[in-house]
């Protein structure tokens, strides 16, 4: 028989294993072998990657032991002086490990692949450290409102100037993207310069490559995605700050970027931080909400750190920090109560809180949230200030009893009703004073909209001849630009706008120009004037009570103000006439325009709702599902006047009409005008228009925030921010990418035509040679020019700091040090606690130690809004124990701590003048590689279509009479006949301040009782009061420094 034999062979090679393989099967076992060694190669290459991002980072330990070495300048230091954290790097950098120990990269290995990836992006500040207390502030881009700077303002308004050398606020930026940080650095270092300088304040973002893939993430717990990678990005965000912050002071406190604080807020938490009688405290909580005001010890960083790494994935941060607890004191075999009474030894509470969460807008998107703490009390509404003997006056007509004279001896705050043009407060000095500064409060916490607004301050110098002239003549050289009015006075500020600082908590700050110095003493007759056009101190009670229009109102101001105490004349009808009819016609458009709309026909033919989805945000709101009328308004003066209405709140609108025709920017200029009614106000939201730019793949059924446009222009509302805008994107010529650059913020005040239910017009006026008008009301807002008045500027800097151009290694930008020489005396004990038992301290008898101090609120409701899965398990407020009130006290009893007579503290080498100090050092300048000119950025790209993109937390805003022409007379006669014919029948069914009262007063009879205790009451003593012979004084609160 003949048998087929098919040739196999048997391989050797000294790296495989021997195999029998058949001719055909060689090939793939080569393949097999080449890709197992390439797996081995990348595993290689990973490790390689690790140990040289691990000898990097001991080589900066080695360096910063070498430099704490040479700071001491002590030869004969020894190991054991060494701190223990220096011991530890040290003994990790010459021991050799054979064990593997934990690290960062354990949990986040993607940080291996960049060399960058914990370096900080952003990093401004002077690299302070050393101190009792590190503040962390993490911020995120928020779609609506941000209140980072109103944060600030707050928590550096109340600290004094030993705290502000004590202690250390990190703004972390936690977003990826480098331009928005970049930009939010650049505008803190415009506000905070000083605070910056000092060391104050620092601001830092991560790089782009410190956050892992978070699509890969899982759901869990019934979140989706998207809460998923919020919570997620957010415990990352917390272990950054926490890692920068932890060798710069004693103790850490974590706050948000929506808060404000209460006065000593800071002296507070280091005073309860140091009477602990443990130190076996975890956690001191000074608000009740979330993550906010948590303080800890800094050497208690890396657990909970290296912790938060392992689950960051898994559960949010407030989960995450009770587990901590639970592992620490919790016995499994115990029952939850005991378990609770332990962690209460972790993490004690202080009352009253001393920060209160005012953020609306949640940096999750889309989410509202009204959290307040209501352990957090009543803020101060006025502060005392010592000011020099002097009479005030003031046209203005006081409200209760908050008197001007009371606000300037410090006891209480001045309050007045609405103020007129011409309105003044005057403050008349016994005796000549010199003034070198003076500061001014408005608004409060309670009523942060009651501000100066748009006024002027004058000072009349000392009457001497002879003096007035050489203060003439000295003011006239040394400050050129302040105007000297008719009547003698010297004008100081010519708008409050130009010098105020507001806080989200009201309070705004007058900064003193440096004319003031070198003024020569003042008289009895100095005078501030305070020219009022808009809201200055309104009532409280804005509901019910109605404020008269100033333009419907005459009032004649004498110098004497002997008018103060005069009765107004009653007008002799109980209720306004009549208004005259006023006939509407639908306006005509004529002449060269490109879109006109009044709506009158009663529908939206022309107009496409947009079928699309926003992207980025959760499916539930991302639907741009918001409703859009066409009717009438409410309250409507002209029946028959139709207008486009968005009717939803708290949803995503969109809805666009095409063009005529295209417009072209070439020689014509652009007009675009329309009107807004916020008929039921506006608390959050915009009425901006887009003007969508012409493209192959413009669809407006498909018309979202995303979709190209080339101008936006328009009112924007949220809180007490009020904005007017003016976007355009301009097309870089050399890499033709589009950037959004903003109009310069107006002067005016914009709140009153955001507030006062009138129908408003809108017009942007842009010319060929770049200049643009913003006008409301046919009125001139805003003005400038498309080169100078935009920003970022169209045409970026000719020269830039050199990148790569670094900062020598011996550069030493220091200007203090410690000093070199000192010693520490012998007997100073640095482990001497600042606060000890009183060991003569007896327990009261009738003490209750086994009743609570603060027992749940039987009387509490959870809050309808309350959000479990944002806010937690909704517990009851505490209050005192009843049973507690006739006893000495309840709980466990401990000895009263009193202040240690041994207690010295930390000792530090006193600071000296660095005598190698360079200053500050700055890069080289060189040729920016991306510098163009565009000298007609007016030559935008075209547009075609006309949008409204909105999310708005009010419904009923009414839009109307839409025009865009290359004609200002077109666009003029346009208004005329519709806008204008709005404000003439608005103007004519306008009642009076009578008529407004008797109205409010049939819809709230209570009211009559404020109106008799407001009028009828001053009236009657006012007439016993002259009778008698007996003239009051009216007063108000200021400050003047003397």
């Amino acid at each position: 028989a003949l048998h087929m034999i098919a040739a196999c062979s048997v391989v050797y090679s000294p790296a495989l294993t021997p195999l029998s393989l058949c001719a055909g099967d060689v090939v793939d076992v080569y393949q097999r072998e080449f890709l197992a060694l390439r797996d081995r190669l990348h595993s290689a290459e990973q490790e390689n990657l690790k140990r040289s991002k691990e000898l990097n980072l001991v080589l900066d330990e080695i360096k910063r032991a070498i430099a704490e070495k040479q700071a001491l300048r002590d030869i004969n230091r020894t190991w054991s002086s060494l701190s223990d954290e220096t011991k530890l790097k040290l003994w990790n950098v010459t021991s050799k490990n054979v064990l593997q120990l934990p690290s960062i990269f354990h949990h986040l290995p993607h940080l291996l692949a960049k060399e960058n990836s914990l370096q900080p992006a952003v990093h401004v500040g002077q690299g302070r450290t050393g101190v009792s207390i590190v503040m962390g502030i993490p911020s995120v881009k928020r779609e609506v409102h941000s209140y980072l700077t109103d944060t600030l303002n707050s928590l550096m308004s109340e600290l004094s100037s030993a705290e502000r050398e004590d202690c250390v606020i990190v703004v972390f930026i936690a977003e990826a993207d480098q331009q928005y940080a970049n930009s939010v650095a650049e505008n803190l270092k415009r506000l905070f310069p000083t605070e910056i300088q000092s060391g104050l304040l620092e601001i830092i973002s991560p790089s782009i490559n410190f956050y892992p893939d978070f699509s890969k993430l899982k759901e869990s717990f019934g979140d989706p995605k998207e809460r998923v990678r919020w919570r997620t990005k957010q415990n990352l965000d917390y272990c950054f700050l926490m890692m920068y912050a932890q060798s710069k002071g004693t103790y850490y406190v974590q706050l948000e970027d929506d808060i404000v604080a209460r006065p000593n807020y800071f002296t507070t938490m280091k005073n309860f931080a140091l009477q602990q009688p443990s130190e076996e405290w975890m956690i001191l909580e000074f608000s009740q909400l979330g993550f906010i005001g948590k303080m800890f010890k800094s050497l208690d960083l890396s657990l909970i750190v290296e912790f938060m790494l392992m689950f960051y994935k898994d559960k949010p941060i407030d989960w995450l920090l009770d587990h901590i607890l639970w592992v620490k004191v919790c016995n499994p075999e115990k029952d939850a109560k005991h378990c609770d009474r332990q962690k209460a030894n972790l993490r004690i509470r202080f009352k009253p809180s001393l920060f209160q969460h005012v953020g609306t807008h949640s940096s999750l998107a889309g989410k509202i949230q009204k959290l307040k703490d209501k352990d957090f009390g009543k803020q101060t509404l006025h502060k005392g200030h010592a000011n020099p003997p002097a009479e005030v006056t003031t046209s203005l007509k006081t409200y209760q009893h908050f008197t001007l004279e009371k606000a300037y001896l410090g006891e209480d705050f001045f309050w007045a009703f609405t103020p007129v043009a011409g309105d003044f407060i005057r403050i008349r000095f016994f005796t000549p004073v010199r003034i070198e500064k003076y500061f001014f409060r408005s608004g409060n916490i309670e009523h942060p909209g009651d501000k100066l607004f748009n006024t002027t301050i004058e000072v009349l110098p000392f009457d001497n001849v002879q003096s007035e002239k050489e203060a003439l003549k000295d003011g006239r050289e040394k400050t050129p630009k302040y105007h000297r009015t008719e009547d003698g006075f010297i004008r100081i500020v010519t708008s409050i706008s130009s010098v105020v600082i507001c806080l989200s908590a009201g309070v705004c700050s007058l900064t003193p120009p440096s004319v003031m110095a070198s003024l020569p003493p003042f008289p009895q007759t100095m005078e501030l004037k305070w020219r009022l056009c808009m809201l200055l101190l309104a009532l409280g009670w804005t509901s019910t009570l109605v404020q008269a229009d100033s333009e419907d109102t005459d009032i004649d101001v004498e110098d004497d103000l002997d008018v103060a105490g005069e009765e107004e004349e009653e007008p002799k009808q109980a209720s306004p006439p009549s208004a005259p009819k006023v006939t509407y016609e639908a306006p005509v458009a004529t002449g060269d325009f490109y879109f006109a709309e009044s709506f009158d026909r009663g529908t939206l033919d022309g107009w496409v709702l947009s079928k699309a989805k926003k992207e980025g945000i959760d499916e539930e709101i991302a639907k741009y599902d918001g409703q859009w009328e066409v009717e009438e308004m409410v309250d409507t003066k002209l029946p028959g006047d139709k207008g486009l209405v968005l009717k939803s709140r708290a949803k995503h609108h969109a809805i666009s009409a095409k063009l005529l025709k295209p417009f072209i920017f070439d020689t014509k200029p652009l007009i675009v005008q329309y009107e807004v009614n916020f008929q039921t106000g506006i608390d959050c939201g915009g009425a901006y228009v887009k003007l969508l730019s012409q493209t192959p793949d413009l669809n407006l059924d498909q018309f979202v925030d995303k979709t190209p446009y080339t101008i936006m222009f328009g009112p924007d509302k949220c809180g007490e921010d009020y904005k007017l805008h003016f976007i355009f994107r301009h097309k870089n010529p050399k890499t033709g990418e589009y950037e959004e650059k903003h109009a310069k913020k107006p002067d005016a005040d914009l709140r009153t035509y955001y507030t006062d239910k009138k129908t408003h017009l809108y017009t942007m006026v842009l010319n060929p040679d770049n200049s643009f008008e913003i006008l409301i009301d046919q009125t001139v807002i805003n003005s400038g020019n498309l080169l100078n008045d935009m920003s970022p500027a169209v045409n970026p800097p000719a020269e830039i700091e050199d990148p790569d151009d670094r900062k020598p290694e011996d550069w030493d930008e220091r200007p203090k040090i410690p000093d070199p020489d000192a010693v520490k005396p012998e007997d100073w004990d640095e482990d001497a606690p600042a606060k000890i038992p009183d060991e003569e301290a007896t327990k009261p008898e009738g003490w209750l130690d086994d009743e609570p101090e603060y027992v749940s609120d039987p009387d509490a409701i959870k809050p309808e809004d309350w959000d479990e899965d944002m806010d937690g398990e909704w517990e009851a407020p505490q209050i005192p124990n009843p049973k507690c009130e006739t006893a000495p006290g309840c709980g466990v009893w401990q000895r009263p701590v009193i202040d240690n007579p041994n207690y010295k503290g930390k000792w530090k080498a006193p600071m000296i003048d660095n005598p190698n100090y360079q200053g500050v050092w700055k890069p080289r300048k060189i040729p920016n590689p991306d510098f163009f000119e565009d000298l007609h950025p007016f030559r935008m790209t075209p547009f075609s279509a006309v949008g409204l993109e909105l999310w708005s937390m009010s419904s009923d805003i009414f839009f109307d009479n839409f025009m865009i022409s290359s004609d200002r007379a077109v666009a003029d006669q346009w208004a005329n006949d519709g806008w204008g014919l709005k404000k003439a029948a608005e103007g004519a069914a306008e009642p009076g301040l009578v008529g407004q009262m008797m109205s409010a007063a049939e819809e709230r009879p209570w009211l009559w009782v404020i109106y008799i205790l407001t009028v009828a009451l001053p009236v009657f003593l006012v007439v016993v009061f002259c009778c008698s012979g007996k003239v009051g004084r009216v007063a108000w609160q200021s400050a003047v420094g003397h």
